[in-house]
């Protein structure tokens, strides 16, 4: 049997689906079908257009690779870039927002510790196991960390320095063979929000002959095709218990985003938006100044999106 006509069905049409189901297609694959229990693509990722201006679900931006690049050409889909007024970006110190939060002392320390990472790499290699806190530390020191390096990745990751893996996060830091493909191009997103992008993935993949199931409980899926679960890790767990039963005890982070609209004059300083450490007991990852981002984000008023690490609270504590 010619392998590119094997029956191929995908448990979820998020945006990790909907990728997978975008490259086998162009390896020749046909007989593709995506199984998802909403009733639209996307995932967490989507955007609703309020009289007051777009909410993200999920993220606010993608960064753009050569990879992405690519995709985006192939199906049409123009991206939007920030606009210059996105270029600061600021840090939460004794209750201001600084866009340099170490003072002279630790400067130099952490110039040195840049030094050393040059000239010894391997030496400075995160272990296994290894937090970014105590990463950051050893390498630089324990106040450096907390206001720089943390409080950095958590903006990316969205989640706290002292559950992140330094292993895993500054891997391609450390490795010699890099993907010049992947290599980081700044962020973008797209005219009608990030939910743009798998609506227009997911539209494509239709005229190219990819099946979709909304609404689905999964039960249509053949066991004799070739299954790709594709959904988070909880959902996953209850799809094949035995199959998942060893990542049973993987702590899963909750993360809530809170997006605010308010009168231009409010906005103390213009930029990308905020980190708030946590020795400075601020109950946000972050804070986005979405109409500092992009354009059309907010209508004649301001906007932004606070990113909450939840811990199961309830909507009326956030």
């Amino acid at each position: 049997m010619n392998e590119n006509k094997k029956e191929i069905h995908i448990v979820g049409a998020g945006f990790s689906g909907l990728t997978i189901a975008y490259y086998l297609n162009k390896l020749g694959f046909k007989n593709i079908t995506l199984f998802e229990k909403n009733e639209r693509p996307g995932g967490i990722i989507s955007t609703e257009k309020t009289k007051y201006g777009y909410v993200e679900s999920a993220a606010n931006t993608i960064i753009k690779t050569e990879y992405l690049a690519d995709l985006l050409s192939d199906i049409g889909l123009t991206p939007q870039y920030p606009r210059k007024e996105s270029r600061k970006r600021y840090i939460y110190k004794k209750n201001k927002l600084k866009r340099w939060p170490l003072g002279l002392k630790d400067t130099l320390v952490f110039i040195k510790g840049l030094l050393r990472l040059l000239m010894a790499k391997n030496k400075y290699k995160p272990q296994a196991n290894q937090t970014i806190d105590h990463w950051g530390a050893k390498v630089f020191n324990s106040n450096i960390s907390d206001y720089l390096i943390s409080p950095g990745l958590q903006g990316i990751y969205a989640s706290s320095g002292n559950t992140l893996s330094a292993s895993v996060i500054l891997k391609k830091y450390f490795t010699k063979e890099k993907d010049k493909k992947a290599k980081s191009q700044g962020i973008v997103s797209f005219k009608d929000g990030m939910g743009e992008l798998p609506r227009t993935l997911a539209n494509y993949l239709k005229e190219n002959g990819v099946s979709f199931k909304y609404n689905n409980d999964r039960s249509e899926i053949n066991k004799d095709a070739i299954t790709i679960i594709a959904t988070s890790l909880s959902d996953a767990k209850s799809l094949h218990k035995n199959i998942f039963n060893k990542f049973y005890n993987v702590p899963l982070k909750n993360v809530s985003t809170t997006t605010i609209f308010f009168n231009k004059d409010s906005h103390v300083v213009s930029g990308f938006g905020a980190l708030y450490p946590r020795k400075e007991h601020i109950k946000s990852l972050g804070s986005l100044m979405n109409d500092n981002i992009f354009t059309q984000r907010a209508k004649s008023s301001a906007s932004e999106t606070w990113i909450i690490e939840n811990n199961n609270d309830s909507d009326e504590n956030i």
